[in-house]
């Protein structure tokens, strides 16, 4: 999924980003990854996904990312959701 990949590859700006020096790791690679390619797989065995917003808005507002889905299979649904916030 390209927006959560989009979401953890975020480095924000001169005044505001995340730890740039984890971010740049071999560790920050390979999480990533790790995260990228479970996700492919729920995804690839789903029946449909969709995307929602918080009505009241995110609870830790303000929110420098977010995604929120559910990630339906057969007899199963599941909540994605990420964030990042200072």
């Amino acid at each position: 999924m390209k927006e959560v990949q989009s979401c953890l590859e975020y480095r924000g700006d001169y005044g505001s980003h995340p730890g740039l020096e984890f971010l740049d790791s071999k560790k920050s690679s390979e999480m990533k990854t790790q995260i990228l390619e479970l996700l492919d797989k729920l995804v690839s065995e789903s029946k449909q996904i969709i995307g929602f917003y918080f009505k009241e808005g995110h609870p830790f507002y303000p929110v420098f990312w977010d995604f929120t889905f559910v990630i339906e299979h057969e007899i199963d649904s599941y909540v994605l959701i990420g964030s990042s916030s200072d």
